[in-house]
């Protein structure tokens, strides 16, 4: 494999990547171009670890999220039974 056939793999590592695909990796090459490979593959590495943190993240912001609104939810039924209860004995009240 020529220089310029390494190239074009790291390049075609680089443009899966940018469309999203972190699990690609540069395979072996040639020796002037291992440093860049490696660094890539780190770099991919990395990314990966930081978008699972990230997703991660989201889930527990949206569990976070989902028990505000059970707690809201409940919140506003006993606000609407108080309410009524209040009424009732403002009734009650007037009618002595």
């Amino acid at each position: 494999m020529t220089t310029k056939d390494r190239t074009e793999d790291l390049l075609a590592v680089i443009r899966a990547a940018q469309g999203g695909a972190l699990t690609v990796r540069a395979e072996g090459t040639s020796a002037s171009l291992a440093p860049l490979a490696q660094a890539l593959n780190d770099m991919l590495e990395a990314l990966g670890r930081t978008v699972s943190q990230i997703a991660g993240s989201a889930r527990s912001a949206l569990s976070a999220a989902k028990g505000l609104e059970r707690a809201l939810q409940s919140m506003t039924t006993g606000l609407s039974r108080q309410q009524i209860a209040v009424a009732e004995l403002a009734r009650r009240l007037r009618a002595l």
